[in-house]
């Protein structure tokens, strides 16, 4: 969906004879991120939106970094696709490969240059067998490792 502000209906009941109860709530969609929010502001929830690429670097933060690191990846556990947070301290070549259970290099996420800041990753889990796997970030900036699930 493009981002925007939408409204989220849900209709419940029991079709098409029964009584139907809908209930709204606002939604914001913006480049990514999904953000949920009741109307009391009470609560709130973040995610992303699975259709939505990758981050680019011209997308990624201005500020730079203390170290290298990754985040969690959302949403997790995952089962199609998942997207990780890689911070980087300062412009250098960063290889950012997934490894299963056995060490084995399953799928490579980046190869190459990165500007200092925070890019967004994109791991694809369709080829991947549920179980849990390691994501390792390594840069002349140091190494970073994070573990995933897939379902």
């Amino acid at each position: 969906m493009p981002a925007g502000d939408y409204v989220y209906t849900v209709h419940a009941g029991a079709f098409p004879d029964g009584s139907v109860t809908s209930a709204s709530f606002p939604i914001t969609k913006a480049a990514g991120a999904l953000a949920v929010r009741a109307d009391d502001g009470a609560w709130e929830a973040t995610g992303w939106d699975d259709a939505a690429p990758a981050a680019s670097a011209s997308e990624a933060a201005s500020e730079a970094p203390a170290a290298l690191a990754l985040s969690a990846p959302a949403p997790h556990p995952f089962r199609g696709a998942a997207r990780i947070a890689l911070s980087v301290p300062a412009a250098q070549t960063v290889r950012v490969g997934v490894y299963d259970a056995l060490g084995r290099e399953v799928a490579v996420l980046h190869d190459g240059p990165l500007a200092a800041g925070t890019h967004v990753l994109a791991l694809d889990g369709r080829g991947l067998a549920a179980g849990v796997y390691v994501v390792r970030a390594e840069g002349t900036g140091g190494v970073a490792l994070r573990r995933v699930v897939r379902y």
